[in-house]
């Protein structure tokens, strides 16, 4: 876990990471994958439409529900680039290059340098990472701002003098929460996170607890307008069938079965998520090679040996 400066060679490597991980991203937009999928089209002009037409929002209630950050700087980005295939994938593109060194960063606090530079290696040219860095959609962007806070609230852990650090993980956090529905799993697991070392390690929990509640509190008053958008548009749901985190009721289909008394498609969905690892992956050829899993054998075998190894070390 060094926190030494960054040595000539570690920028070279890292500079170079980052360049091909733009050069891969950028080349052809409009060719690889070939033309624009319809969750694109909708988001630009149903989404990013209202906001280049000058229709500023907290919450788009339509396309199943959309927090506002990504459709916002998207109508900046095609306000200055153009409607083409590179303005409507530039954010996309730059979010997933900016990923490469902030999960160097973040690896190389947590485990050291070797760790960080794998993880930024192995990233650059993979397939998840290139697939949503070459879409139109929010997902690419959310990766730089949950990096970028799990980074700051375990740095501010270890240098509590530095008072405005978990203010910027607030910010971030917050940012995150702003961008895709997904982000909402970032509080629960840093608390779940700090649990942990409540009951583990116990000195360092006495280190961590105020930065994780300041960047929690930061985030919490960020957010406030936000959760109050979704709660009126949950109330305009209610009447007209459709509107704020409608997704969501999309995705719990297998909940409300279980909590029905029908435990199979809890079960299976379960079955089917564990082995989209190494098994199968999902067969939606808009968003995947059909069938492909998230790692191929080698990266499975990896997967599940480095999970065994952190039960094996949890203290």
């Amino acid at each position: 876990m060094s926190r030494s400066r960054l040595s000539l060679w570690e920028w070279a490597i890292l500079v170079g990471l980052v360049l091909a991980a733009w050069g891969l991203r950028v080349w052809q937009p409009a060719q690889v994958p070939p033309g624009w999928r319809d969750d694109e089209l909708i988001n630009i002009h149903a989404l990013t439409g209202e906001v280049l037409s000058g229709r500023l929002t907290l919450y788009f209630t339509g396309a199943s529900g959309h927090e506002p950050l990504y459709h916002t700087l998207h109508a900046g980005v095609l306000a200055l680039v153009g409607m083409n295939p590179l303005g409507g994938h530039l954010l996309s593109i730059a979010s997933g290059a900016l990923t490469i060194p902030l999960t160097y960063a973040l690896g190389r606090r947590l485990f050291g340098r070797p760790a960080g530079l794998l993880a930024a290696a192995l990233l650059t040219p993979s397939f998840w990472s290139l697939m949503y860095s070459r879409i139109a959609l929010r997902h690419a962007m959310l990766l730089p701002f949950a990096l970028a806070t799990l980074y700051g609230v375990y740095r501010s852990s270890l240098t509590p003098h530095r008072r405005l650090s978990p203010v910027a993980c607030g910010l971030s956090l917050a940012a995150a929460l702003y961008t895709y529905t997904v982000s909402r799993l970032l509080p629960p697991i840093l608390l779940a996170f700090g649990l942990y070392l409540a009951l583990v390690h116990r000195e360092r929990f006495r280190s961590w607890w105020r930065p994780l509640l300041v960047t929690l509190l930061v985030a919490a008053a960020l957010t406030a307008p936000l959760w109050a958008a979704i709660a009126k548009g949950r109330s305009e749901a209610a009447t007209e069938g459709v509107g704020a985190d409608a997704r969501i009721a999309e995705l719990s289909i297998p909940l409300r079965e279980l909590r029905a008394g029908n435990p199979r498609p809890f079960l299976e969905n379960v079955r089917t998520t564990l082995g989209m690892f190494h098994a199968s992956g999902d067969p939606e050829w808009l968003y995947n090679l059909p069938g492909r899993p998230v790692f191929g054998p080698v990266g499975a075998v990896l997967f599940f040996a480095g999970l065994a190894l952190c039960f094996w070390r949890y203290r």
